[in-house]
């Protein structure tokens, strides 16, 4: 299972680590931080399923920071859609859901 089907899925710490290991290995600059705010998303997710609105906070806006600097280059990802429904959820976590397609 790739890591937005383990994310959509709600395995959060499974698709941090897919997107971690992924991270670790690329060189190519722009890909490596979007994985990185990939990656970043889903440990916000953690965060949020724990209860812990700061560190979940947090670690949205440095994966916004880095999703937003990285665009969304040739994976298939849509970051400008990503970065919204972070948003939403910001300003509404219990009716709000980031979703990867």
């Amino acid at each position: 299972m790739d890591a937005a089907a383990l994310l959509n899925s709600g395995r959060f710490l499974l698709a941090h680590e897919a997107w971690e290991d992924l991270w670790r290995e690329e060189r190519e600059p722009l890909r490596r931080r979007r994985l990185q705010g990939l990656a970043q998303l889903a440990a916000a997710l953690i965060k949020a399923s724990e209860g812990t609105r700061g560190g979940a906070t947090t670690l949205f806006a440095r994966a916004r920071d880095n999703l937003v600097a990285a665009g969304s280059g040739a994976d298939p990802w849509d970051v400008e859609r990503i970065v919204a429904e972070m948003g939403a959820w910001l300003d509404a976590p219990a009716s709000a859901r980031v979703h990867l397609k």
